[in-house]
């Protein structure tokens, strides 16, 4: 017994169907078994990508919090070492 899916209706371009008749007649599977196929493995990569973003964004933002309440005063480490490295860079920066 297989999930119950929801149905998806598309339209798409005559080059893309020729493709998608070769890919399925290749693989020995119906154009509607093997769109679908192609679909989700295109949604769940897709959605790895964002899951992957997301994380990363989170870990910035934990480390941007961080690195705030450790160079909060003006004789911490950070702040020093940040003041170094832009006047030591050659490039102008006013903040």
């Amino acid at each position: 017994m297989s999930l119950e899916k929801e149905d998806l209706r598309t339209k798409h371009d005559p080059e893309i169907m020729h493709c998608l008749r070769e890919i399925a007649a290749f693989n020995g599977m119906e154009v509607g078994k093997q769109a679908a196929l192609l679909i989700e493995k295109i949604v769940m990569g897709e959605w790895h990508m964002v899951n992957l973003a997301i994380g990363r964004v989170k870990r910035y933002e934990r480390m941007r919090a961080d690195l705030g309440e450790f160079g909060q005063g003006s004789n911490s480490f950070y702040s020093d070492n940040k003041k170094a490295r832009v006047q030591t860079s050659g490039l102008s920066c006013s903040q």
